[in-house]
């Protein structure tokens, strides 16, 4: 079959520090149609019904060449405790870089619903053969990678979250089955931040490290694990991992039994770089951004209004608002370097206080409103969570 085109599968979303009229959620780059979705289209989106649809989450990255507001978005799947999988051009970009932000949603919805917080990855591990410049298709064949991840802003570990897969439920196939294979990931044309699935689709051996399948695919999916049900046991075994696509065919990172050796030897904590010859996989521990990123989370049935103030890097105060944050709804308001910061809070519809303190402080074009003040002695996320609902 020939091949006429190929690309990554991440798609990049443009995620605005909300303020005062702006959205509140992040909107990814057009896209209209593709190649990708075969026939008619019966992705259908999911519900964390079972265990694997809830193992899966979206990856958001940022990389030093990034514009200041420009993610890279990918999927991931939990495997065991705080580790996941994925493909490797999730965790390295086309030009090689590391991520200088990288954080895993595990059961996002909609962009603004993170059930469980969001885990910032901490150490990835890729093999050595990996080339972040992917020309042909060739070279995606050692397109995978695992992921550490750290606590979410809670100081919950992702394990006491998320029940992974298991290393079980990983297997080397060796054969193509027609209809018995299924996709599940965070296809970018479909709504922001919304998990689907493709089931009932086949796949056939490519060469010894790919599948091709005719599973509909999109950009955004990059990361998502390929899945195989046995017909006769039921069984839904992780086989392989979304990497590219082409005209008249997607392709898959295979599973195979180096890799299962080195993914449990990850997870069991005893990788060594040099400890399997078959392939040989690298192991970096990512450096946290110097930054505090302010989340709020709203629990209340009612919308809320947000205020916020916070030094910036050159040592004067910024400050902005309203903005609405909609029932069920967690946003990342804003970043500093400074471990002190002030937020205010309100219902949209009563103006009843939320979160109030005792320095006013001037919104500018809304007056002058009482904010409280917070202190965070570390880097890393600040969540605080509207809980008081009375308004």
């Amino acid at each position: 079959m020939q091949l006429k085109s190929h690309s990554l599968l991440a798609i990049l979303t443009l995620l605005t520090l909300v303020s005062c009229g702006k959205k509140a959620d992040g909107t990814a780059d057009e896209i209209t149609s593709g190649a990708t979705v075969f026939g008619p289209d019966d992705r259908i989106a999911l519900n964390a019904q079972t265990k694997i649809e809830r193992a899966i989450g979206q990856l958001k990255g940022k990389y030093p060449s990034s514009e200041k507001a420009q993610y890279s978005s990918c999927s991931a799947t939990v495997l065991s405790g705080d580790y996941l999988i994925t493909a490797a051009h999730c965790v390295l970009n086309n030009k090689g870089e590391r991520p200088t932000e990288l954080y895993f949603y595990p059961q996002i919805k909609g962009n603004v619903t993170y059930p469980h917080g969001r885990y910032r990855a901490t150490d990835i591990y890729y093999p050595a053969k990996y080339q972040a410049n992917q020309k042909t298709l060739k070279d995606f064949e050692y397109d995978m990678a695992i992921i550490k991840v750290d606590k979410n802003g809670n100081g919950n570990a992702l394990e006491d979250k998320v029940t992974g897969l298991g290393l079980d439920a990983l297997l080397v196939m060796d054969q193509g089955t027609p209809g018995a294979s299924s996709t599940m990931g965070y296809p970018g044309d479909k709504p922001a931040s919304v998990p689907f699935k493709q089931a009932s689709c086949s796949h056939t051996i490519y060469n010894k490290l790919q599948f091709k399948t005719d599973c509909d695919i999109f950009r955004g999916q990059s990361g998502s694990s390929f899945f195989h049900t046995d017909p006769k046991t039921k069984v839904t075994s992780l086989i392989g991992i979304v990497v590219a696509e082409t005209s008249e065919y997607n392709v898959i990172a295979r599973m195979t039994d180096t890799r299962l050796q080195i993914i449990e030897s990850i997870i069991n904590e005893n990788f060594s770089p040099n400890g399997n010859s078959g392939e040989r996989w690298n192991h970096e521990s990512l450096s946290r951004a110097d930054q505090i990123s302010i989340l709020v989370h709203n629990k209340c049935k009612n919308e809320i209004l947000v205020a916020y103030s916070v030094m910036k890097s050159d040592g004067t105060w910024m400050t902005e608002g309203f903005f609405s944050i909609r029932t069920g709804q967690t946003m990342q308001v804003a970043q500093t370097q400074n471990g002190t910061y002030y937020l205010s809070s309100m219902f949209k519809t009563s103006k009843q206080a939320v979160i109030q303190g005792k320095e006013k402080i001037a919104i500018p074009g809304s007056g002058s409103h009482f904010f409280e003040r917070f202190n965070k002695g570390s880097y890393g996320d600040a969540l605080h969570t509207v809980s008081q609902c009375d308004g």
